[in-house]
């Protein structure tokens, strides 16, 4: 996930942010949703790693009162945790032959520093607004927009709030653990198991950056001739295992013959 396309698609998908911000041993954290400024229209440049995300806080927040304290600017970190989820040891093979494994967990965080400034004019605020709404109204197949709401209702909850611009100054960081050591068998055991759980957005994304299985389908045979991936059904995906138990098994039993 080190390209910025793949990073934005998870800000994007995960917009609620954690927004950091120091005083000399004190941290201010607040979990604020954010969108992508258009950065065709000016508002930084994706190929050299500049980025204006905006969003709004709470005036009676803690850490707007901390960025006032600073002139209304200051550097921060903002990260966007994507999927994760805990994985069992039950879903390796190798549970089965010798128990030499132990559990762990599969995330997906983008991480961004960069300059943190209040924006308190009313029409910066009320955009900033709109366009969060605007875009997860579209994502969730919403219609609501902020002209339904009373202009009388609308101004004084305007006036509770101020509006907030992160621009990104150094290019984000991706950082995922996604199964990447796991067998492929055990991918699709990985997968499989995250959706009967009903984490089916990390399924979803193991499946996606490890290529060769998928939450509903078949696993994939990734040493296939030519390197293309050919779909296999769940019985061949364990009919590995089961050669590969039966012959430490027989191992096991040569061994203690020839003692």
């Amino acid at each position: 996930m080190k390209h910025v396309d793949d990073q934005l698609e998870v800000i994007r998908k995960y917009p609620l942010a954690s927004l950091v911000t120091c005083d000399g041993g004190s941290f201010f954290v607040t979990q604020v949703p954010l969108y992508l400024r258009d950065a065709g229209a000016g508002h930084g440049d994706k190929e050299e790693g500049v980025l204006v995300f905006r969003g709004h806080l709470s005036k009676g927040n803690p850490q707007v009162h901390h960025l006032m304290k600073h002139g209304g600017a200051m550097s921060g970190l903002v990260m966007w945790r994507g999927p994760d989820a805990y994985i069992s040891p039950h879903f390796f093979s190798r549970k089965a032959i010798d128990g030499a494994v132990v559990p762990t967990w599969d995330y997906v965080v983008v991480e961004g520093q960069g300059t943190v400034t209040l924006l308190d004019k009313r029409h910066d605020v009320e955009d900033a607004v709109s366009t969060l709404s605007n875009l997860q109204e579209q994502r969730t197949g919403g219609h609501w927009t902020v002209s339904d709401a009373p202009r009388e209702f609308l101004d004084s909850q305007l006036q509770k709030i101020v509006g907030i611009e992160i621009t990104v100054t150094k290019p984000l960081v991706g950082r995922w653990k996604l199964s990447q050591d796991a067998s492929s068998a055990d991918v699709c055991t990985i997968v499989r198991g995250l959706a009967s759980r009903g984490e089916t957005d990390a399924a979803e994304t193991i499946a996606k950056q490890r290529g060769g299985c998928s939450v509903g389908g078949g696993c994939r045979d990734e040493t296939a001739v030519g390197g293309d991936a050919t779909p296999i059904t769940r019985k061949h995906c364990f009919a590995s295992l089961g050669a590969v138990m039966l012959a430490t098994a027989m191992g096991w039993t040569l061994l203690k013959l020839l003692k």
